[in-house]
């Protein structure tokens, strides 16, 4: 009988464990809702959750295409030039509904981005956070709204570089996970329940590993929206919408580019075309 008993008690405290850190992939937003209540700590992250564009340019599958073939200074000036000025939406537009639903019922809910407040990638970015909080703003999503835990009441004192309008900014000196325990810590919180949306699942995994290391339970959600919705990426296509935002300040969408690429005569290489439009890019903004 005690055998018995023992083999239940170790049991139940597997079974605790594995709802206690689960990652979930999902491709709809609103399936979230199930997991969070008020005591709950919901997290968002801003690239591909929050922030995505209309066009092939300045999606994820664009920046990584970017990434294999230039220089860090180039990769992130050029990203940020993009960010700048290609008009963002959100992957889902229940999203912003939702946020608003969850701060109206007094949950907790913030936006959470690996880039420091003036950094874009590696890069020194002064007021970055400013204008990502606008940018926001103008897709009607606003974390200042978010009513703050009584322990956090003064986060913004104590973690100004990494904290502002209901944002967390990681930094390139901390992950999301280091993070988030150095401001429990130090603020003395912790939430009964963590449910963190990213499209990263290693960022996932890195705070599933800190929450269970400091007994919180956790809820990862993977969200595959903007993967599934450009998973046809043409580089082409982001080229000549490059290309014409370069040459005449305009931003086309997939369907004009498209026309553009077909009315040409000769056939393009992408890789050719894409080396002349950055030497362009070097000239408009030599180092």
């Amino acid at each position: 009988m005690k055998k018995l008993l023992t083999t239940l008690v170790v049991s139940l405290a597997l079974f605790t464990f594995s709802i206690e850190c689960v990652v979930i992939k999902t491709d709809d937003i609103q399936v979230i809702k199930k997991e969070v209540s008020i005591d709950t700590l919901l997290l968002l992250n801003i690239a591909e959750v929050l922030m995505d564009t209309e066009i092939s340019l300045g999606t994820q599958a664009w920046r990584k295409y970017i990434r294999k073939r230039l220089d860090t200074k180039t990769h992130d000036e050029l990203s940020l030039y993009v960010f700048k000025n290609v008009p963002p939406k959100v992957p889902d537009s229940s999203t912003p509904s939702l946020i608003k639903e969850m701060q109206a019922l007094g949950v907790p809910v913030f936006a959470f981005t690996s880039r420091g407040r003036h950094e874009w990638y590696s890069t020194q970015a002064p007021d970055i956070d400013i204008m990502t909080e606008k940018l926001l703003n103008t897709l009607h999503i606003d974390f200042s709204k978010t009513q703050l835990p009584k322990e956090l009441d003064d986060i913004e004192q104590h973690f100004a570089e990494y904290f502002h309008e209901g944002i967390f900014y990681t930094t390139n000196n901390l992950d999301k996970g280091q993070l988030l325990t150095h401001v429990f810590e130090k603020m003395n919180y912790k939430p009964q329940k963590i449910v963190f949306v990213d499209d990263k699942e290693e960022s996932l995994r890195n705070v599933e590993e800190e929450m269970d290391r400091l007994g919180i339970e956790f809820v990862g959600f993977a969200y595959n929206c903007t993967a599934k919705q450009h998973a046809a990426f043409d580089p082409m296509i982001a080229h000549i919408q490059l290309e014409t935002l370069l040459d005449k300040a305009i931003i086309i969408n997939d369907q004009e580019a498209s026309e553009i690429w077909q009315e040409r005569d000769k056939p393009i290489d992408p890789e050719q075309y894409f080396l002349k439009i950055i030497e362009k890019w070097n000239q408009l903004y030599p180092r």
